[in-house]
This record gives structure tokens, sequence and C-alpha cells, in this order.
């Protein structure tokens, strides 16, 4: 019996050595850790999980505002979530903790290309990301980022790209006939972002757009009312937001006579936290089936909830142990990276095109 995250990501690499499924061992191997009392992690400035002779590194960075609502540290908690994973194939992982500054980037750097490891996950900044393919390149190593820029040559992969997620809602929202759009947003670095790329994308869908700042509710309703008075009545309101903040500006909304009937349009980090009792509407979702699994696994293990961001992180631990066991020579080269068939894991299918960058497929999930 294999363990199903390695064993489902085994599956779709190389048809070369389908043997090597057997490595997938069901069990697991040491304890978990456990998050603090305090209901917050933290990413340790350095930390090392582990023994096993192969080495995954992670830059990661505490996404303490995100669009998930989940637990800052998310994505560090998830990578050791991973090794236990991997007890057919164990790794060594170390975790560098990225602060967004320079000096904690270098340093990562130099520890990285010292350490042996051949994959290294970066956090979703593609400027760093970059930089580090370019120091490590040259020395065989390949960086995996939790964003979306991809240069094969220089060995640079992106596994999430929203603008794939925004593509697809805006063109969701254009079938669904909404002409015009809301989007709340706040000033988090996360929320400005996705509003911006999703604005885009709703206007190259032909979509009118405004900007609400949901840093308020009352005043976020009150902004959606003057905007209405003045002729722009928007059919969806598009939360670039986590659910909390969403649940607080729709019950303000709600209270206005106005502005009833509008639809709640969500973002795919809702998948790991379905929210409830928001009105009708929908979030796009990567695979719901895996990410409720994940899901649970992450909450028994720490005792919170985490980020989209984080199954990725999975995701790519998981892969980090699986691939060596298939393509020894060079794992996480070009060839291997962008096969054809691609993976499959928590966050279901994916392959790498051309570009390095993970092309994934959007379901919809509609509110209740």
């Amino acid at each position: 019996m294999w363990g199903p995250e390695r064993t489902s990501l085994l599956r779709r690499a190389f048809v070369l050595a389908p043997v090597l499924l057997a490595l997938a061992a069901c069990s697991t191997s040491g304890g978990l850790f456990k998050a603090g009392g305090s209901g917050k992690a933290v990413t340790p400035t350095s930390e090392n999980v582990g023994t096993g002779s192969s080495a995954v590194a992670i830059l990661a960075a505490d996404e303490a505002h995100n669009l998930s609502d989940g637990t800052a540290g998310s994505t560090y908690l998830a990578a050791r979530l991973a090794t236990t994973a991997l007890s057919g194939a164990p790794i060594r992982l170390l975790v560098r903790r990225y602060d967004g500054k320079s000096g904690s980037l270098q340093k990562a750097t130099t520890e990285f290309a010292q350490s042996g490891a051949k994959l290294v996950i970066a956090p979703a900044d593609d400027a760093a990301a970059r930089a580090l393919a370019n120091a490590l390149a040259p020395r065989g190593v390949s960086v995996v980022s939790l964003g979306q820029s991809g240069d094969p040559a220089n060995r640079l992969f992106g596994a999430f790209a929203r603008r794939d997620e925004v593509t697809f809602s805006a063109a969701e929202m254009k079938r669904r006939g909404y002409g015009a759009v809301a989007i709340v947003q706040t000033t988090d670095a996360a929320s400005a972002a996705y509003a911006n790329d999703i604005g885009e994308a709703a206007a190259r869908a032909g979509l009118k757009v405004q900007f609400v700042d949901g840093g308020n509710a009352a005043a976020a309703a009150a902004q959606l009312q003057s905007q209405a008075a003045m002729g722009f009545e928007p059919r969806a309101i598009v939360f670039a937001t986590g659910p909390a903040v969403a649940a607080g500006v729709m019950a303000a909304v709600r209270a206005v006579p106005d502005l009833q009937g509008i639809a709640v349009v969500g973002n795919g980090g809702w998948a790991v936290a379905p929210p409830a009792g928001l009105g009708k509407g929908w979030y796009p979702s990567l695979s719901r089936q895996g990410l409720a699994g994940f899901v649970e696994k992450f909450t028994a293990a720490y005792g919170q909830r985490p980020t989209v961001e984080a199954a990725v992180a999975y995701d790519l631990v998981v892969l980090g142990g699986a691939l060596p066991q298939v393509a020894p020579d060079d794992p996480f080269g070009t060839t291997t990276m962008t096969n054809a068939q691609g993976f499959a894991g928590v966050t279901g299918n994916f392959r790498f095109d051309a570009g390095g960058v993970a092309r994934r497929a959007f379901s919809v999930v509609e509110l209740r």
C-alpha cells in the first residue's frame, strides 16, 4: 500500500520507471512539529528537518495577511508536514525564513548553495525567485517558486500562476452576464496584488470595474451605495480578501436596501477555508477533494487552518522527495520538470509548460 501524496505525484512522473512507485510507503516517520500556543506559527530563521539523503530547501515567508485567512507560517508548516509523507525516501528539509529583505535572501542563497540541495522552493516573490535562480542555476540547482515566473533555461519554475485563476474567474463572470463588478480590497500586499490582477482580467473580458476599500465594512458599503447612486451598479462584488473581510462587508451590504441581490465572487484562497453565510455567489478552486484532505491533515497536525499556497508548497516538497527516485541524474532539470504528463498532488493535476509555469485547472464552487 502506498502513501497517496507520493503515489499520485509519481504516477504522472516518467513512465520510464513505474516500478519506483513501490518506494511510496504508507507509514510516516518522526513526530510532527506542534505550533505554539499563541495561535500563530512563525517560520524559524533557520531550521533543518530530517536526515534523508536528498536535500530540499525552502525559503518561506510568514504570510500573515493572506487570501485564505490561514495561519502565519503556513508554508513552513506544510513543508514540515510533507516530510512525513516521504518515509519511503526521506529527505533533509532546509528551512530559511524570508522577510522580504536582500540580506536574508543573500544569506539563504549562500547556505542553499553549500547544502547540496538540488531543489529550492521560493516564496511568491518573483524578483526573489529570479535572484535565487541566477545564483543557483550554475550549480545545477532548480528553483520552484510559489509565484508565476518561469525560465527553464535558468532552471526557474513558477508553481502557482494567479493569472490563470483570475482569467478563469473573469471568463466565468462574463459568462454569468455580470457586466459590471466591484472589487473589494485592503491595503495588504496580497490583497492589492490580487485586486490588480482580477481587475485587469475583468477589464480584458469586457467588464466594467470599480474598486472599493474593504478596510472598514460600513465604509465599504457606503462607498458601494455611493457608486450605485452615480450610475455604477455592480452585478457582483469580487473579494480580493480573505473570507473574514468578505463576511463583514456583506453584513453591512445587506443592511442597505439599494444593494440587495448582488452576487459574491471569492478567490482561490477560499478553497481551504470555505465561507458560509455570504449569500449567493461562488469562488474558483483547485482540486476540492485534494485540498479538503490536505486541510484535514494540516488542521489535525497544528490545530490551525492553512493557506492555499501552503498546499502548493506541500506538493513541491513531496515532489522533491519523489523525483530523485525517478530521474536520479537530473531530477529537477527542464526535461523532467516539463514532461508532458505533468504531476498530481493535493492541489490536483499540474504541468509545467515550456515557459516553466505550472498550468492548473480551476472549477467553480457555489456558495451555500
